[in-house]
């Protein structure tokens, strides 16, 4: 696993340790509800448009990766906060700079979650 920073660095680096394994954690758990729901889809032979259902989960799946690789939470950076100490506790921002560099990367985080999500979601859809 991808161990965190100890300092907050505007637009790269807004959790610590225990907010990375939290989202390695909603990782793995969103891309299981994923597969149970595709096997279950496949096991039950419906019409491919029903597998869009796999598109919240996957994309969550990739938010959870995406966010514990890049060591940033985008709903963090969206509200303008950080966290590098015990889960639930955060620190404001007040910069102006920083601010925008943490929406940018935030949004940046969100579009790598849906493409992620609707990648493997249109997998899903061209082999049912």
């Amino acid at each position: 696993m991808n161990e965190g920073a100890d300092t907050y660095a505007a637009g790269v680096c807004n959790i610590g340790a225990a907010e990375i394994r939290a989202r390695w954690m909603a990782g793995w758990a969103s891309a299981a509800v994923t597969a149970i729901v595709w096997a279950g889809l496949a096991a039950f032979d419906v019409a491919a448009v029903w597998y869009w259902v796999l598109a919240l989960p996957a994309i969550g799946a990739g938010a959870g990766f995406a966010q514990a690789q890049a060591k940033f939470c985008f709903n963090f950076g969206l509200r303008r906060v950080f966290n590098f100490g015990k889960l639930g506790t955060t620190t404001s921002i007040d910069d102006a700079q920083a601010i925008r560099l943490d929406r940018r990367r935030s949004w940046q985080i969100i579009g790598i979650a849906v493409v992620l999500g609707i990648a493997v979601t249109g997998i899903a859809v061209a082999t049912a």
